[in-house]
């Protein structure tokens, strides 16, 4: 009976160490960070860019230039409305 716990506490102490181990490792680390953002983003639906605001969150200002260049008024409305030129 006494060597069964022996072998059993012997093996517990070799999983323990395994896992210390893979818990550590920075492919396991960035498993876990890749399956949270993925996660995040199919939860948060932070996929989807809002039309009301002239599509403002994608591209944020630089966004907000590049549609100001396209519409032919130059470098100038950085926050989608008409503010002048840029700096």
């Amino acid at each position: 009976m006494e060597e069964a716990l022996a072998n059993r506490s012997h093996g517990e102490g070799v999983l323990f160490k395994v896992w210390s181990k893979i818990r550590n490792s920075p492919a396991w680390i960035v498993a876990i960070a890749l399956f949270l953002r993925v996660s995040w983003i199919i939860i948060g639906h932070t996929y989807r860019f809002k039309t009301t605001d002239g599509n403002f969150s994608f591209g944020w200002e630089m966004g907000a230039i590049g549609a100001s260049l396209a519409s032919g008024h130059g470098f100038s409305n950085q926050f989608g409305v008409p503010t002048g030129p840029t700096a």
